[in-house]
């Protein structure tokens, strides 16, 4: 059985997770939240995951970057400088949740 971390990996960070409500989806992506964390600590050049959720998604905000900067600075208390260095120098990796209505 492979881990969640190793799946991400093989498919070099871009994956989507599927199911109906109550399957795990949230649960499995803080557990991979979890092991990215673990290698960020272990690796100063690993990115560090960030949990945004797309059910705060502002159209008045002209781009997904303004977005993901806003959102770090709301969420995490980061400046939007540093949340924009981060972005722009791949020092993040975005882990993205979409709530349902």
């Amino acid at each position: 059985s492979l881990s969640i971390e190793h799946i991400f990996d093989k498919f070099n960070g871009k994956m989507i997770i599927l199911g109906d409500p109550g399957s795990g989806k949230t649960t499995l992506l803080i557990e991979l939240a979890k092991a990215l964390i673990l290698r960020a600590k272990e690796n100063s050049q690993s990115p560090v995951p960030i949990i945004l959720s797309f059910s705060n998604w502002a159209t008045s905000i002209s781009s997904f970057d303004t977005w993901v900067i806003e959102n770090i600075y709301q969420q995490y208390q980061v400046s939007r400088k540093i949340a924009k260095d981060f972005l722009y120098n791949n020092q993040i990796v975005l882990l993205l949740r979409c709530s349902q209505a």
